[in-house]
């Protein structure tokens, strides 16, 4: 599929960070950087459709003109045909993990985004059921570094969910 074993650089990324993000306006200001910082690929999984806006599906329409490989889930059906129209070279699914919704966890949390750019980093968005007001919600951590344990948690985890070929090997 689109996204092939590539190897990785001969210059590492030493860098070994992880923050924390909180405010939807954070969150999606830091997933633009990312977005229009990638070179390889992206990966982006919505489990909130909201999210689904017209500068974020810009943003990835450029990438991909720039020659990123665009992979991108969601949980809605209705969503993921207006991703497919949107951006019609991008490989787009319907994800069926309903962890991603929190169903079945039993802790009122829901994954609201997950993105991985060219394998080295990686932003993970989450809502508590009920806490705060709609802008302070989000929560997100945010890493860096292909070695990262956060950041190879989430290139396993894609590769494993997915149903189009995200290698979680060399970078």
């Amino acid at each position: 599929a689109a996204l092939d074993r590539e190897t990785r650089d001969t210059e590492t990324d030493d860098t070994h960070e992880v923050w924390g993000l909180s405010g939807t306006t954070a969150i999606t200001n830091r997933s633009r950087e990312l977005l229009d910082e990638a070179d390889r690929e992206v990966v982006l999984v919505f489990g909130d459709r909201s999210l689904v806006t017209e500068p974020l599906l810009g943003r990835l329409a450029a990438a991909h003109q720039r020659g990123v490989a665009i992979v991108v889930g969601t949980t809605d059906e209705g969503v993921r045909s207006r991703l497919q129209d949107t951006l019609p070279d991008a490989e787009v699914f319907v994800s069926e993990l309903a962890w991603l919704q929190g169903l079945d966890s039993g802790d009122g949390t829901s994954v609201t985004r997950l993105l991985l750019v060219d394998r080295n980093r990686v932003l993970v968005g989450t809502v508590q059921e009920g806490a705060g007001n709609d802008e302070e919600r989000e929560q997100a951590v945010f890493g860096r570094g292909f070695d990262n344990g956060l950041v190879a948690v989430a290139r396993r985890l894609l590769a494993t969910s997915t149903p189009v070929t995200v290698d979680p090997g060399d970078s």
